[in-house]
């Protein structure tokens, strides 16, 4: 049990763990990365296709940043390098493994594989769970967009270049025409 309560306080440093790209824009109040996942997860939940396994989607959503309770929230955009990209994608594995590592062996080896699986963005699972990541993202920035003077067309037009799916790329377009 001493395992579960050290992963579990691990995780809950997401709840105060700040996105760092809000951060950066000097977002008031910005949300937290446990922010982020919640939503991301709900959308999994309520936008999953039925050809996907949505137990698998979910998972995927709530565990895509839990590597940010060791590494931080990495700002990334579409021009790093392939470089940068390895070097985040090697830092985040060795703290998913660290995370994980006084867990029962089966546990562990789900949480890795799953990430694992998000990280290759081979299958259709993981893909949808990284497009429902980057949509999340915009309702984000539709919400600060509320506030006077705030404006992120660089992250709308990031998340269009990368929501192929035909739902979300629904849900996206309804979304901009309330912009």
């Amino acid at each position: 049990m001493k395992g579960m309560v050290k992963f579990l306080q691990q995780a809950n440093k997401l709840k105060i763990l700040k996105r760092a790209g809000w951060v950066k824009l000097n977002i008031e109040n910005p949300e937290s990365v446990a922010d982020h996942t919640y939503r991301t997860a709900m959308m999994a939940i309520v936008l999953c296709p039925p050809e996907l396994d949505k137990g698998k989607v979910l998972k995927m959503a709530i565990i895509h940043d839990l590597a940010e309770t060791v590494v931080g929230d990495i700002i990334t955009n579409h021009n790093d390098t392939p470089e940068f990209k390895k070097a985040k994608h090697e830092k985040e594995k060795r703290a998913m493994r660290d995370i994980v590592k006084d867990l029962d062996k089966e546990t562990a080896h789900e949480l890795i594989s799953v990430w694992d699986e998000f990280e290759e963005q081979k299958t259709g699972e993981a893909r949808f769970a990284k497009e429902l990541d980057k949509l999340e993202m915009v309702f984000q920035a539709f919400e600060y967009e509320k506030k006077p003077d705030e404006s992120f067309d660089s992250f709308w037009e990031s998340t269009k270049a990368m929501v192929k799916h035909p739902k979300l790329v629904e849900l996206l377009n309804e979304l901009r025409e309330q912009r």
